[in-house]
């Protein structure tokens, strides 16, 4: 309803800033700081996501909780100085409402609200050239129209200006989703800050 721009972190962009390499993206220096930044700032029209992994686990299957109780006693505490009880976020699980949860009974609807957010728009998918959002699927059935800027699938921050600079040819008028891993983040970050409107959907 408030047509705001999505910026999503998870155990990835954490592990990351404490020398992590992953599989998809090596440590960087640069986006390390990137990450660090966004995921502090606080702007009107702009929802920085994080995982609901802060109550009680009752609610994630044996596997989920079993990972996110070892990924906080490792690095809550990276949590606790990025975070701030003074603001609002959302929630990073948004588009996995049924990965690692018991009750999937409300997924189909809360996918069909997912989908409604580009209904009749003219949608940039900015992607890893593996990622393939929604071939195979009706995911973007409900588009004006869609076009794809693919990327490298791995270490796509190597290129970042690159892919910044495909990105600015595209007009503000467009929705740009983004699956593109921790790069996603700087991407959508400096898009914004430009006047895009951008969703950090992950793949």
């Amino acid at each position: 309803n408030k047509n705001l721009s999505i910026i999503r972190f998870g155990d990835g962009e954490i592990s990351l800033m404490e020398d992590v390499n992953l599989p998809f993206q090596s440590k960087d220096d640069n986006l390390v700081k990137y990450l660090k930044l966004i995921i502090k700032s606080n702007f009107d029209g702009l929802l920085i996501c994080i995982p609901g992994i802060w109550g009680k686990l009752d609610g994630y299957v044996d596997f989920a909780s079993h990972f996110i109780r070892h990924h906080l006693y490792r690095y809550r505490y990276i949590w606790k100085d990025l975070l701030s009880d003074k603001q609002t976020y959302g929630d990073a699980y948004l588009t996995r409402p049924y990965l690692g949860f018991k009750n999937k009974t409300g997924c189909e609807e809360i996918f069909r609200k997912i989908f409604s957010i580009w209904g009749s728009k003219d949608v940039v998918l900015i992607e890893g050239e593996k990622s393939r959002l929604g071939v195979g699927n009706n995911m973007f059935d409900n588009v004006k129209s869609i076009q794809r800027i693919l990327c490298p699938s791995q270490d796509a921050f190597l290129k970042y200006e690159l892919i910044k600079n495909e990105a600015l040819k595209v007009g503000k008028d467009k929705l740009i989703l983004l699956s593109l891993g921790p790069a996603a983040k700087v991407l959508a970050y400096d898009l914004f800050l430009l006047g895009y409107r951008v969703i950090d959907i992950g793949h």
